[in-house]
């Protein structure tokens, strides 16, 4: 797939984010349960990651 001339590769869900997927992410991090994660590069990229 091509977009505005850039090569796009679908990720292995085959679907779009949703503001869903970041919205759990975001409030894991916020939670107490996140304590101990610190300076992580927290990919969101159904499962594919360069």
């Amino acid at each position: 797939m091509r977009v505005l001339g850039l090569s796009v590769q679908p990720n292995s869900t085959w679907r779009h984010a949703q503001p869903q997927d970041i919205a759990t992410i975001a409030a894991f991090l916020a939670s107490a349960d996140a304590g101990w994660v610190n300076g992580q590069l927290i990919y969101a990229a159904g499962g594919l990651t360069r």
